[in-house]
């Protein structure tokens, strides 16, 4: 009897221990979906808005090297979630061309005219094999991180939230307000050149489309339920004016023909 009793306190005691696991285990996923999002939100505001005027390559090295410590960040927190378990496969649609497009690079990069120049970019611009790998580690990392819809919505805001006082700039630049002279006529704003300018804005329009039309979903929605409530809780309320509307229109024939009687006598 009293092994039998054991027996079932150590399951117990198992399945408590478990359920605390468990529950450590969510904590520390949230906490590092939380300083992600941070460090995402960090590097798209520092890659949307910095430039220094001072230097020769006044946007694209700033730029190229917040971009190199962000990405160092990004995968200390991405080896994190693989010890946590938030890393899932990337979906071969997606991972067989990333990886047969940098095999592609990597391949052809020997036979280029000036290897010098294509491992590390031209001058000004440096969109070598360097960057092109860079770029490509960091979208295989965002395609394996587990994210909820909640988690997807953040990342498309933080980007968006980037995006606005690069739009803002623009603005002010064709208006004028720019207290800088650039060489080029037409706004650059942050980014340095009107042409990847205008890629970025148009890359965020659809997010933006996107959220308004959902968002006007969930406010009819939203309405019809409150609606739907109203007229659930009013029949009580409503009934007995209906019913005195019906008992007017019933009386209100025979007061006008009492009424003409009265005036025929």
């Amino acid at each position: 009897m009293a092994a039998q009793a054991r027996i079932p306190d150590s399951r117990h005691h198992a399945r408590h221990v478990q359920v605390r696991i468990t529950s450590a285990g969510q904590e520390g996923a949230e906490k590092t979906a939380v300083v992600e999002l941070a460090v995402y939100t960090t590097l798209f505001l520092l890659v949307g808005l910095v430039f220094d005027p001072t230097i020769e390559v006044q946007f694209t090295l700033p730029k190229l090297m917040w971009l190199r410590f962000g990405t160092a960040v990004i995968l200390g927190l991405w080896a994190v979630r693989l010890i946590q378990g938030g890393v899932r496969p990337v979906p071969r649609v997606v991972l067989v061309p990333a990886v047969g497009l940098a095999l592609w690079w990597a391949l052809v990069t020997p036979f280029a005219a000036d290897v010098q120049t294509a491992v590390k970019g031209m001058h000004g611009r440096y969109n070598g094999l360097t960057s092109g790998i860079l770029l490509l580690v960091v979208f295989l990392v965002v395609a394996s991180t587990v994210r909820s819809r909640a988690d997807l919505r953040r990342l498309v805001c933080a980007f968006l939230v980037a995006i606005v006082p690069v739009a803002s700039y623009a603005l002010a630049q064709n208006s004028g307000w720019d207290p800088f002279v650039w060489p080029n006529s037409r706004p650059g704003s942050t980014i340095g050149h009107p042409v990847p300018l205008a890629a970025i804005l148009a890359l965020a329009i659809p997010f933006v489309l996107g959220f308004l039309i959902v968002e006007g979903r969930n406010t009819w929605r939203s309405r019809a339920a409150l609606l739907a409530r109203y007229r659930r809780k009013c029949p009580s309320r409503t009934a007995p004016r209906r019913l005195s509307c019906r008992r007017q229109r019933e009386v209100s024939p025979a007061v006008s023909v009492g009424g003409a009687q009265r005036h025929g006598d």
